[in-house]
């Protein structure tokens, strides 16, 4: 078991400032989303539609600050295994914020107080444990700001462990898909609500490879990369379920 000390290393200020911006919005799109659950189960139509909009909102705003992400780092960012590293990462979390944005859009088509309550109490769930996801990785990038590598470390065996217990949800939830598919009068709803389950999962999966590459990119910034792809294996790399890339 690798057990690493505490590291002093910093990314550029402007970056690490943009960094915790960034991933503040995306975790505003999973509290939205959430509410919008929550909204709906209280058959509040106009609270659920507001808080999906904001989600959408939030989404905007944190393809705008990547986008001058990105320029900062081509700016001020001149050793290429690092600017590479940096890279990655926004991209993991681009994607993660894309699954969240992907099943808002699809909460907005689907029938939900329509739907059996065991598989909302599982779509419920699953939202719960994308909040908890995204708040992970924006605390790792908090911590990745400061070189504490411990923390990170820590942060991001939680990722892993959200990430499982997503993935029992998501085959829990398929499960039932299959038992009460035939049940619904139009065939298309229980594809889309696999598809949307898929989504709310994959969140937690880029969640989980953001965490992997954030030791990843503090093992670059700290001239350790090898010690940091030890701590990867203990943490056991990344989910094993493909996924649309």
């Amino acid at each position: 078991m690798c057990t690493p000390g505490q590291l002093v290393v910093e990314l550029p200020p402007r970056i690490a400032e943009l960094l915790a911006r960034y991933l503040g919005e995306v975790v505003g799109m999973a509290q939205c989303f959430r509410k919008a659950l929550e909204a709906l189960e209280r058959f509040d139509l106009g609270n659920a539609y507001r808080s999906l909009s904001r989600a959408i909102e939030a989404d905007t705003r944190a393809d705008a600050i990547r986008r001058v992400l990105y320029e900062e780092v081509l700016r001020s960012v001149e050793e290429p295994d690092l600017r590479n590293r940096l890279s990655r990462y926004l991209r993991m979390v681009d994607r993660t914020s894309e699954m969240l944005k992907e099943a808002s859009r699809y909460l907005e088509l689907i029938p939900y107080l329509e739907i059996p309550a065991e598989i909302r109490r599982g779509i419920r769930e699953l939202a719960s444990l994308c909040l908890e996801a995204v708040r992970a990785i924006h605390a790792i990038s908090l911590r990745l700001a400061k070189g504490a590598l411990e923390e990170v470390q820590e942060l991001a065996k939680h990722v892993e462990c959200v990430e499982e217990e997503a993935d029992a949800v998501n085959d829990r939830v398929r499960r039932m898909l299959m038992v009460y598919g035939p049940r619904f009068s139009n065939p298309a709803i229980p594809v889309v609500l696999r598809d949307f389950v898929e989504a709310l999962e994959n969140v937690t999966d880029y969640a989980e490879d953001v965490a992997d590459t954030a030791i990843l990119l503090i093992g670059v910034l700290s001239g350790g990369s090898g010690r940091a792809v030890a701590i990867i294996g203990h943490l056991g790399g990344g989910s094993s379920r493909p996924r649309r890339t």
